[in-house]
Protein backbone atom coordinates (compact mmCIF):
# COMPACT_ATOMS: atom_id res chain seq x y z
CA UNK A 1 0.00 0.00 0.00
CA UNK A 2 1.33 3.42 -0.92
CA UNK A 3 -0.57 5.19 1.83
CA UNK A 4 -0.54 5.33 5.61
CA UNK A 5 -3.65 4.38 7.54
CA UNK A 6 -4.58 6.28 10.71
CA UNK A 7 -4.36 4.09 13.79
CA UNK A 8 -7.96 4.73 14.81
CA UNK A 9 -11.33 5.76 13.45
CA UNK A 10 -12.51 9.31 14.03
CA UNK A 11 -14.08 9.31 17.52
CA UNK A 12 -17.63 9.74 16.24
CA UNK A 13 -19.79 8.67 13.33
CA UNK A 14 -19.77 11.33 10.59
CA UNK A 15 -21.85 12.36 7.66
CA UNK A 16 -19.88 12.34 4.41
CA UNK A 17 -19.67 16.16 4.31
CA UNK A 18 -18.38 16.32 7.89
CA UNK A 19 -15.83 13.60 7.10
CA UNK A 20 -14.57 15.59 4.12
CA UNK A 21 -14.08 18.59 6.44
CA UNK A 22 -11.76 16.45 8.63
CA UNK A 23 -9.17 16.18 5.85
CA UNK A 24 -6.25 18.20 7.26
CA UNK A 25 -2.46 17.98 7.33
CA UNK A 26 -2.40 15.51 4.44
CA UNK A 27 -4.98 13.16 6.00
CA UNK A 28 -7.91 12.39 3.70
CA UNK A 29 -10.77 9.99 3.11
CA UNK A 30 -9.60 6.83 1.35
CA UNK A 31 -10.96 5.89 -2.04
CA UNK A 32 -13.19 2.84 -2.29
CA UNK A 33 -10.23 0.92 -3.78
CA UNK A 34 -8.04 1.92 -0.83
CA UNK A 35 -10.72 0.75 1.62
CA UNK A 36 -10.75 -2.63 -0.15
CA UNK A 37 -6.95 -2.81 0.25
CA UNK A 38 -7.24 -1.89 3.93
CA UNK A 39 -9.77 -4.68 4.38
CA UNK A 40 -7.75 -7.27 2.50
CA UNK A 41 -4.26 -6.36 3.77
CA UNK A 42 -4.97 -5.22 7.32
CA UNK A 43 -8.36 -6.37 8.57
CA UNK A 44 -8.16 -9.93 7.22
CA UNK A 45 -4.75 -10.22 8.91
CA UNK A 46 -6.10 -9.11 12.27
CA UNK A 47 -4.70 -5.58 12.06
CA UNK A 48 -6.20 -2.11 12.06
CA UNK A 49 -8.84 -2.53 14.78
CA UNK A 50 -11.72 -1.91 12.35
CA UNK A 51 -15.27 -2.12 13.67
CA UNK A 52 -16.90 -5.22 12.22
CA UNK A 53 -19.87 -5.97 14.45
CA UNK A 54 -22.89 -3.91 15.39
CA UNK A 55 -26.45 -4.97 16.07
CA UNK A 56 -27.92 -3.00 13.17
CA UNK A 57 -24.81 -3.10 10.92
CA UNK A 58 -25.04 0.63 10.22
CA UNK A 59 -21.83 1.33 12.09
CA UNK A 60 -19.64 -1.12 10.16
CA UNK A 61 -19.62 0.99 7.00
CA UNK A 62 -16.63 3.27 6.39
CA UNK A 63 -16.93 6.30 4.13
CA UNK A 64 -14.82 6.57 1.00
CA UNK A 65 -14.02 9.68 -1.01
CA UNK A 66 -15.47 8.01 -4.09
CA UNK A 67 -18.67 9.67 -5.31
CA UNK A 68 -21.36 7.58 -6.87
CA UNK A 69 -21.64 8.50 -10.53
CA UNK A 70 -25.44 8.18 -10.70
CA UNK A 71 -26.56 9.62 -7.37
CA UNK A 72 -25.62 13.18 -6.45
CA UNK A 73 -26.28 12.73 -2.72
CA UNK A 74 -24.53 9.37 -2.36
CA UNK A 75 -21.01 8.04 -2.06
CA UNK A 76 -19.44 4.61 -1.86
CA UNK A 77 -18.88 3.09 1.57
CA UNK A 78 -17.18 -0.17 2.53
CA UNK A 79 -18.58 -2.75 4.93
CA UNK A 80 -15.93 -4.20 7.23
CA UNK A 81 -18.55 -6.46 8.81
CA UNK A 82 -20.42 -9.09 6.87
CA UNK A 83 -20.37 -7.66 3.33
CA UNK A 84 -23.94 -6.46 2.94
CA UNK A 85 -23.04 -4.55 -0.22
CA UNK A 86 -21.76 -6.03 -3.45
CA UNK A 87 -19.40 -9.01 -3.54
CA UNK A 88 -16.50 -6.68 -2.71
CA UNK A 89 -18.14 -5.15 0.37
CA UNK A 90 -19.01 -1.87 -1.34
CA UNK A 91 -22.38 -0.16 -0.95
CA UNK A 92 -23.96 3.08 -2.07
CA UNK A 93 -24.88 5.18 0.96
CA UNK A 94 -26.66 8.51 1.42
CA UNK A 95 -24.13 11.17 2.41
CA UNK A 96 -26.34 12.50 5.21
CA UNK A 97 -26.24 9.28 7.26
CA UNK A 98 -23.38 9.14 9.79
CA UNK A 99 -20.83 6.37 9.17
CA UNK A 100 -17.35 5.46 10.40
CA UNK A 101 -14.27 7.23 9.07
CA UNK A 102 -10.66 6.06 8.92
CA UNK A 103 -8.38 8.62 7.33
CA UNK A 104 -5.30 7.87 5.21
CA UNK A 105 -2.40 9.91 3.83
CA UNK A 106 -0.07 9.38 0.93
CA UNK A 107 3.47 8.22 1.63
Amino acid sequence: MNFEVAQNDLPMLCTWDFAVDQQVDGWRLPTIVELQKMHDNLHLNGQGNFVTDNADNNDVYYWSSTDHEDYEDAAWAFNFGNYQGDALGRAIKARGIPRRVRLVRDL
